[in-house]
């Protein structure tokens, strides 16, 4: 006996798209997020503070982190899907001293430009904000 459900390709799509939720929330998430923190790095430098808050120290001559700008437009920020259900972030600069800004030396104090092992508040709610972005967006798609 055949049985006839209305609405059963309805019910198709939403299957399909509930399969396909995780990695379309993680994708979407992970472009949202990028674009994110690399706002946050940049307003790290206008404001001329660390990602958890604390002022550069000032260089001897010149403006603080900014002498040429090529540090600043250094930065290069990833953030892809990671294994299981989380995101994968990276954030790396092009330029060489960089490192030493970041970890410092026996004669120059560190200058954070990325967080170290805890994120600070900001970091942490740009990407809850990207899941709950790509969530809403996953909603809206799978009512249609």
């Amino acid at each position: 006996m055949a049985m006839s459900v209305k609405g059963a390709g309805q019910l198709r799509r939403l299957a399909l798209a509930v399969q396909s939720m995780p990695r379309r929330v993680q994708k979407d998430a992970a472009e949202i997020a990028q674009r994110g923190i690399a706002a946050l790095i940049d307003d790290q430098f206008d404001a001329k503070r660390d990602p958890y808050g604390v002022a550069w120290k000032p260089p001897k001559t010149g403006e603080t982190m900014q002498k040429t700008g090529r540090l600043r437009r250094g930065f290069s920020v990833v953030i892809r899907p990671g294994s299981g259900q989380g995101l994968a972030l990276e954030v790396s600069n092009r330029e060489e001293y960089a490192k030493w800004l970041q970890a410092g030396t026996e004669k120059m104090v560190a200058r954070r430009l990325v967080p170290g092992a805890t994120l600070p508040p900001a970091w942490q709610a740009v990407l809850r904000d990207a899941y709950k972005q790509a969530l809403e967006k996953w909603f809206a798609s799978a009512r249609q």
